[in-house]
């Protein structure tokens, strides 16, 4: 039980500080503001006499911030159309900030609390690929192919997604002297460069600032990458997370940091986790698709404003690819993160119809995934019988 409230809250602290940032910004811009609500569902507790109404309601998992003019049907003055495109992609832009920020904040703690990875090697394999290019424990590894290494995890990271078949140029420090070699990794010694890193206590407060904002940095680069894969068939869309895979995840790594370190463990692992779920979720928010973030910013910043940007001509200049990889994660997405309502107006036929307008065949998987929306529980054909 006190699990299933550990996740919940974590949910709800994530997407209530999403939506504050565009609630203050909205303020700061004088946009009217309906509604701001913290949790979903039916409203438990109602306040607030002026232009917005506050409320409290009964699923802890977020909120949301109503604001004027938002669906385009508004323009009067106060509005969220109504204002500058500046204005616009202000409040638009908060959300995923704030998302970066809380990510930071959190960070913060557990650098001070935990320990941190700074790519310093405290062992070497004999025999192995970095002992022959000559590195030695306490050297500190600074690029991989050029690319700036910060923490040791960008070194697993590199492992996971690069072409490990391919000569790697690394860059490390020896006694202050800045040393570079290509290098080649064999199936023999599993693609492994054969170094190991000892993680450290933080020396001071300006060290644990320092490695939070490399912690969320990585964090933010890592989301990235896995949306390029996404783009790239490096991983499919099946392997999108919503918040049931979430939970799970995140149960599995508290229960393995209560055996491992107790409860104070638990708490700091939850807190990781959190930045980790925090920078995700702004990144995936600033996507160029209709319902998130990004693609209110593409509308606000399309052509005088006009919000034409999703229009068929201006889509038709998309690659097919592209296009049907949008199609897929945004219904992945609907159907996976089931507290997010979908659009009355979308039904399996809605949706074929959408994935047919560029007179592409369907595949297999756009098949499927009509399927799983005709599945769902209470879903009888009719748009007004959604089960969100």
């Amino acid at each position: 039980m006190l699990k299933i409230i550990a996740i919940i809250l974590m949910f709800g602290v994530i997407v209530f500080v999403h939506e504050f940032g565009h609630f203050l910004f909205a303020k700061l811009n004088h946009i009217r503001v309906n509604e701001f609500a913290i949790g979903m569902g039916p409203a438990i507790m109602k306040f607030g006499k002026k232009e917005t109404q506050y409320s409290i309601r009964l699923l802890p998992i977020g909120g949301y911030c109503l604001m004027a003019g938002q669906d385009g049907e508004d323009t009067s003055e106060g509005s969220f159309d109504s204002k500058s495109v500046i204005a616009r992609l202000s409040v638009m832009l908060a959300g995923p900030f704030f998302n970066f920020l809380l990510a930071v904040i959190l960070s913060v703690a557990t650098a001070h609390f935990y320990l941190i990875d700074p790519p310093v090697v405290s062992e070497v394999s004999k025999g192995g690929v970095a002992a022959v290019a000559g590195i030695e424990p306490g050297d500190e590894i600074i690029a991989i192919n050029g690319d700036s290494v910060d923490v040791f995890r960008e070194i697993t990271l590199f492992r996971q997604i690069a072409d490990l078949t391919q000569p790697v140029e690394l860059t490390w420090l020896h006694n202050g002297e800045k040393i570079t070699k290509t290098v080649n990794l064999t199936e023999e010694q599993g693609y492994m460069f054969g170094i190991t890193c000892s993680p450290r206590e933080a020396k001071n407060f300006g060290e644990e600032l320092y490695y939070s904002l490399i912690e969320v940095r990585f964090q933010i680069e890592t989301a990235i990458t896995s949306v390029k894969m996404l783009f790239t068939g490096g991983v499919s869309v099946k392997d999108l997370s919503g918040p049931v895979g979430i939970g799970n995840m995140m149960s599995d790594v508290i229960d393995e940091a209560e055996e491992t370190g107790g409860t104070k463990n638990a708490i700091l692992s939850i807190i990781s986790f959190m930045v980790l779920v925090s920078a995700n979720l702004g990144v995936m928010n600033l996507l160029p698709i209709p319902a998130l973030d990004g693609g209110r910013i593409l509308e606000a910043y399309s052509p005088l404003g006009t919000g034409k940007i999703f229009d068929v001509p201006e889509m038709q200049k998309l690659s097919e690819k592209y296009q049907r990889s949008i199609a897929q994660i945004c219904i992945r997405w609907s159907l996976q993160m089931g507290f997010l309502p979908l659009p009355k107006s979308v039904t399996p036929a809605r949706i074929e119809e959408n994935l047919n307008v560029f007179d592409f065949e369907l595949e297999e998987a756009d098949v499927q995934l009509i399927a799983d929306l005709k599945g769902c529980v209470g879903y009888a054909g009719d748009p007004d019988n959604m089960p969100f």
